[in-house]
């Protein structure tokens, strides 16, 4: 069975160096959620997740397949979510799904973790919400660049630029696009602060998973 990783890395992913040294895995305990040091439970969600993604070829990414488990392009998002919020998952290439808790922290979650599941919405041609559909907050950047579960529906910083990235996507905040800020989840699954996040870098990469 491949590993997530040779899934990954065999997804023909942008020619962009990785540049290690950019990235800081020091952090305060309080961006994980209660319950994520459990390495044994981590490993076994990796590896449930490595067989859904290994039976999803390519070619329904490519072929734009809305059924497909591992992506659809977001030209259809855009189209189905003027009418209708569509449920999905955002699943980093370094292994974990975006989260949002109760609390408010955003972290890398397992992808059977109910934190893992967000609602996209459009707001203009090329730009999303993420809502999580567990506790009703939008994914934000702070003003020092922290991620974090905003619950004021109208805040300008809840608003992501969509772009693609070879076969993956990324965000990018809109109040904040002049500084370069981008959503990213570290191989730790502990969140990248936007000052040190990089467009082309692994932990800035996506495949939306359509629930």
């Amino acid at each position: 069975m491949p590993s997530l990783r040779w899934i990954h890395e065999n997804l023909e992913p942008p020619n962009v160096e990785e540049e290690s040294s950019d990235i800081d895995d020091s952090c305060s305990s309080d961006d994980s959620f209660e319950g994520n040091n459990n390495r044994d439970d981590k490993a076994e969600a990796k590896s449930q997740l490595s067989r859904v993604l290994s039976s999803a070829p390519l070619d329904n990414y490519q072929n734009g397949n809305p059924a497909a488990v591992a992506s659809i392009p977001w030209s259809l998002v855009h189209s189905k979510i003027e009418q209708k919020p569509l449920q999905l998952k955002l699943l980093a290439r370094t292994g974990y799904c975006v989260g949002i808790d109760s609390l408010g922290r955003v972290a890398g979650v397992d992808a059977d973790d109910n934190h893992a599941r967000l609602f996209v919405r459009a707001v203009a041609d090329g730009i999303v919400r993420l809502q999580s559909a567990e506790t009703g907050r939008y994914l934000a950047f702070n003003s020092t660049g922290r991620l974090y579960g905003e619950l004021n529906m109208n805040n300008d910083s809840n608003d992501w630029e969509q772009w693609s990235i070879g076969n993956y996507s990324a965000f990018r905040s809109r109040r904040y696009a002049e500084l370069d800020w981008w959503l990213a989840i570290k191989r730790n699954g502990r969140q990248l602060p936007g000052p040190k996040s990089l467009r082309g870098h692994t932990t800035a990469q996506f495949l939306p998973i359509v629930l």
